[in-house]
């Protein structure tokens, strides 16, 4: 049964949002210990899935269903499942090129698809 919950867990983060078997489901925010934001969106099972932001405690963002931004200027487009990139995407690595392919659990599958800058 789903029920709206507002949960501290044992490492400082809490959770408040929707709540179905033990673990987040449905629509919820999970904080940080020092209280900022860390995702806000949907959850199944446990796990964000769904459209969302995150937010990195170092800085930069994971927006909506395929774009993360991250501090050190890179960039992932591409497809996420179970908050890791997996299937179809590209990653753009800061001023030296670019990986376009097939990710599981957050790595590519395929080395041989890197192409860099020839700047």
């Amino acid at each position: 049964m789903l029920e709206v919950v507002n949960i501290n867990f044992k490492n400082g983060s809490s959770y408040e949002g929707e709540w179905e078997d033990n673990r987040p489901n449905g629509t919820g925010i999970h904080y940080y210990p020092n209280g900022s934001i860390m995702y806000t969106g949907e959850f199944k099972n446990g796990q964000r899935d769904g459209i969302g932001t995150v937010n990195f405690e170092a800085g930069g963002k994971y927006e909506g269903t395929g774009n993360s931004y991250y501090p050190d200027g890179c960039t992932y487009k591409g497809k996420w499942k179970d908050g890791k990139q997996n299937g179809w995407g590209v990653y753009f690595y800061t001023g030296v090129g670019k990986y376009e392919g097939e990710w599981v659990n957050d790595d590519p599958i395929n080395d041989s698809d890197y192409e860099l800058d020839q700047r």
